[in-house]
């Protein structure tokens, strides 16, 4: 039987990708523009280590990301959330500390240059950094895989208690959060073809519509194949993803996966009418006792039930 694949691993290889990686940020940002062109993309480590100064001591902070890479100096980023049962309550505080990092760690990068050049003039060493020097911005996009309703926060206020003469005063972050489970993804302009695929079969899927499923009859690549079977966990996408060849028609899988709907329904209809079989023959037992003139008392002890089931027995049997 194949093994179900890492959905880690099965996201990297996906969006690792640059025409998918460029769609995905089209996509949200820009309303399906091709203003991220990929060809332009540069690969970038998606784990970055940074010592955060507080105060005297310094706490060192490790993140990790499904894929990183950098257009026209811009990181750009992926985070993907496990398809699991708990939301992440606190993702918006997460998102922003690893923007954070990112910041953190350019400015490092830069003060050990400007230093080492000895450029600084005496106002901008304690910065290490020259009145003209600007950081390169940090964006990235939180993919939430999961089937349950994400209820958590969306952006840094929606967690933080703020009274109401501060308000205005509250410099707030928002998340920019892709829930495929959501009928907004569903309708957003994805232009690549195994982007696309995934956004919509994973939320046709969620949705059980399998009528929808049916006329888009798509075919799915391997990658496409490889993280549907991850994140749902899809007996049949998964032995097709681990064949690694050609593509699988979800119309194909979808009428497997009814047939062998309809072959544990068989199953489990056999069990259930043995397990009614046996029950309507004790059923059958404790009424005979009862017409013999057993008390309820001894009927119970023998059939180890209480005396409340068999007076219920005796009232449905009107005994």
């Amino acid at each position: 039987m194949a093994k179900r694949p890492n959905q880690d691993i099965a996201g990297k290889q996906f969006w690792e990708n640059r025409e998918r990686f460029a769609d995905l940020f089209n996509a949200f940002f820009f309303n399906g523009e091709p203003v991220i062109d990929p060809r332009f993309l540069q690969e970038r480590n998606s784990e970055v280590a940074s010592n955060i100064p507080l105060g005297k001591i310094y706490e060192h902070v490790k993140k990790y990301e499904d894929v990183t890479k950098v257009y026209q100096g811009t990181e750009l980023s992926i985070l993907g959330i496990e398809n699991q049962a708990d939301i992440h309550y606190a993702m918006p505080l997460r998102s922003r500390l690893y923007d954070d990092l990112d910041y953190l760690k350019e400015c490092a990068a830069l003060v050990g240059i400007r230093r080492a050049d000895k450029v600084l003039s005496k106002k901008e060493w304690l910065s290490g950094m020259t009145k003209e020097d600007q950081l390169h911005m940090s964006l990235r996009i939180v993919i939430y895989y999961g089937e349950e309703t994400w209820d958590g926060p969306r952006k840094l206020s929606d967690m933080v208690k703020i009274p109401d003469i501060f308000r205005p005063y509250f410099q707030d972050y928002e998340m920019p959060l892709v829930c495929i489970n959501e009928r907004e993804n569903y309708e957003r302009i994805y232009r690549n073809e195994s982007v696309k695929n995934l956004m919509t079969q994973l939320y046709l899927l969620y949705c059980r519509d399998w009528e929808k499923i049916r006329d888009m009859d798509v075919c799915l690549d391997y990658d496409t194949a490889n993280i549907l079977s991850a994140v749902t966990g899809n007996k049949i996408l998964i032995k097709a993803a681990s064949q690694k060849k050609g593509g699988i028609r979800m119309c194909s899988a979808l009428e497997e996966l009814r047939r062998e709907g309809v072959e544990e329904g068989r199953r489990e209809g056999v069990e259930e009418g043995r397990k009614k079989g046996v029950e309507e023959g004790r059923k059958e037992m404790i009424c005979s006792m009862l017409l013999t003139g057993m008390t309820s008392e001894q009927v119970a002890k023998i059939a180890k039930m209480t005396v409340e089931e068999i007076e219920k027995i005796k009232r449905k049997y009107k005994i």
